[in-house]
């Protein structure tokens, strides 16, 4: 499950292939956006080898679920199974 938007480089756009209503279609590789992602990651992981990570704040009503600041009401939290 993503959290988080994804983010388009520049390079990752490729040549107008179309037109809608005067706007221009371009193509995009979706492989290059996500090897681009995990390639960031992994430079950011070995960035931070040996500096000091800073504690987590929570706020209040708020908990630490699968490495994720969730609601404490929400459903993920309370594993309240869903009824139907």
């Amino acid at each position: 499950m993503r959290a988080d938007p994804q983010v388009v480089h520049q390079d990752d756009i490729g040549n107008t292939v179309g037109e809608f209503h005067g706007t221009p279609i371009r193509a995009m590789s979706l492989d290059d956006v996500e090897l681009r992602e995990i390639l960031d990651t992994q430079v950011r992981v070995r960035m931070s080898l040996g500096v000091e990570q800073l504690p987590v704040v929570l706020l209040s009503g708020e908990v630490l679920k699968d490495n994720l600041i969730r609601r404490a009401t929400t459903r993920e939290v309370n594993d309240v199974p869903i009824q139907g």
